[in-house]
């Protein structure tokens, strides 16, 4: 194998280890978006019990700004974890 065509094959080799080194921190960053989003959500969900038992025993009405509150928080969960699962798009390989 002549100095060139090593020097080919290295090169090579750097720009796929490039592209898994992108590809790993794409992933990391969209795991630690996923955990931001669930924290968010669990704590929707939590307020939200809490808010449908206080309903059934009525120490809450359905008027409550409390609600409004709760309503408000899992609407930002779900926008959250809509923001968190959407796809980024792929990187373009190198030629």
């Amino acid at each position: 194998m002549s100095d060139f065509e090593l020097r080919e094959w290295l090169e090579r080799i750097e720009r796929k280890l490039n592209i898994l080194l992108l590809e790993e921190n794409m992933t990391m960053s969209a795991i630690s978006d996923l955990q931001a989003a669930e924290a968010g959500i669990a704590s929707a969900v939590a307020a939200a019990v809490t808010l449908i038992q206080n309903l059934q025993n009525g120490t809450t009405n359905a008027d409550d700004p409390q609600v409004e509150a709760v309503v408000t928080q899992l609407n930002a969960a779900a926008a959250t974890l809509n923001a968190a699962v959407t796809p980024a798009p792929a990187p373009t390989p190198a030629p």
